[in-house]
């Protein structure tokens, strides 16, 4: 997944209404391969580039509707970084055209494309993340298309190319347009660009992009603010504490150092060999599961991603572990759960034709060692809530011991089945090296 959203209806504006005829990206930077896998050519059937457009999803394209109206017969040509290169080549079915498209303005110039067949993602080819939020004015944008080194040629250049800008008002930018004589629409985003460098109006098809839009992916739930510093440290120093008090788990209370503390945010980190899409906040409550009339449990779907985080597979693994597996499964099963997520992953990487490097069993088990502190954490902060057997009161200001009686927060952390989990969990966290960092 790309980390970019669509802005507008792919109607770009040059805030120099000198350049306003001009239909390409100047003296752009030329894009790494792959690097905006979401971009596509429409082309004539002779390999003739016609306009640029974006991947939706599997079967349908985002591009401007005077694109597809100005041919009677295109192809979709995916995963190519240059205007006539050898992509994967799709077949239209159908287009659609806004209802509201004005020729005359080209406001709602919004067009789509349905090919024949499913488009197959791979790591060149994927479908561009949406966001329903407008642009604000001075927002950093990136735009991404075919054009020309020069200004002064009426010809595209073999390679994609993209180049940041901002978006300026509607008012400024209109007032400059008028002066050539044209009326901006309602649906129009217009973008500044430096000298010597511009995506204009005729630059058809070519997405504007957010590169801030996976910045949400990039917190997790143990994300440092002023808010969750004080809440983690005040239930880390009561999870150590009844470590202390225990005798058999005191030994854990001497090896933990400000060291281990410190690497409550390191969970969100990315992996240099392989990060995915986490859900974050990965326990039992928040899967749903449906059954069928015979009571047997046929689909479990994922809810409440609001701790999302684009990192190492092992965030949901350990976080998963720890919180929602019984004390059974934990002592016999583990490597039996990470062997089947990881036989999972091998096998959609390839169903998907993704082009990543997936280790093998034996690497794969060893990151998942490495990683041992995620699950380590999740023990200390979010286990003990998890367990918790009285809910009545539950509340996180309770939970840092804001109730009168303190009984929510006392329960978290002294009830039988808190203090049976984290027993094994110690000690299997311990022998993965976790105290030894």
């Amino acid at each position: 997944m790309f980390f970019c959203t669509i802005i507008s209806i792919l109607f770009i504006l040059c805030s120099n209404p000198s350049n306003a005829i001009d239909r390409r990206i100047i003296n752009g930077i030329n894009a790494a391969d792959g690097e905006y896998p979401y971009h596509v050519s429409l082309r004539e059937p002779i390999n003739v580039h016609l306009c640029s457009g974006s991947i939706l999803s599997r079967q349908w394209i985002l591009t401007t509707s005077f694109c597809i109206l100005m041919t009677p017969e295109f192809v979709i040509v995916v995963g190519s970084n240059t205007i006539n290169g050898s992509g994967d080549t799709y077949q239209v079915d159908s287009i659609q055209i806004h209802p509201l498209y004005d020729t005359n303005n080209l406001d709602y110039a919004a067009g789509l494309v349905n090919t024949t067949t499913p488009i197959v993602y791979s790591i060149k080819v994927q479908p561009i993340v949406l966001t329903p939020l407008v642009p604000i004015d001075g927002a950093s944008v990136v735009i991404s298309g075919y054009g020309s080194n020069v200004s002064d040629q009426d010809t595209f250049t073999n390679e994609l190319k993209a180049f940041n800008t901002t978006v300026i008002s509607q008012t400024e930018c209109g007032a400059q347009l008028s002066q050539i004589g044209f009326n901006l629409g309602s649906t129009h985003i217009c973008t500044s660009v430096a000298e010597g460098s511009s995506s204009c109006y005729f630059d058809y098809g070519s997405p504007v992009t957010d590169p801030k839009v996976m910045d949400p992916y990039d917190k997790g739930v143990f994300y440092r603010s002023n808010v969750s510093e004080s809440i983690f440290s005040v239930i880390f120093e009561d999870t150590i504490n009844v470590w202390k008090n225990e005798p058999s788990l005191q030994k854990y209370y001497e090896k933990t150092t400000d060291e281990i503390t410190k690497k409550i945010y390191e969970v969100r980190n990315r992996d240099s060999k392989l990060n995915v899409l986490n859900h974050g906040d990965f326990w039992c409550n928040n899967l749903l599961f449906h059954y069928d009339a015979d009571e047997r449990l046929d689909d479990v779907l994922f809810v409440d991603f609001q701790g999302s985080v684009f990192a190492s597979p092992f965030v949901d693994l350990h976080y998963f572990i720890a919180t929602s597996t019984s004390q059974e499964v934990k002592e016999k099963h583990i490597y039996d759960i990470l062997r089947y997520y990881y036989d999972t992953l091998v096998e959609n990487v390839k169903l998907f034709k993704v082009e990543t490097a997936i280790p093998n069993w034996n690497d794969f088990e060893k990151d998942f060692r490495d990683k041992a502190f995620i699950g380590f954490i999740t023990m200390c902060i979010a286990l003990p809530v998890i367990k918790a057997k009285n809910i009545k009161n539950a509340s996180v200001d309770n939970l840092i011991g804001s109730d009168e009686d303190g009984s929510f927060r006392r329960n978290c952390f002294t009830n039988t089945l808190y203090l049976n989990e984290i027993k094994f969990l110690l000690q299997f966290y311990d022998s993965l090296g976790v105290f030894n960092n």
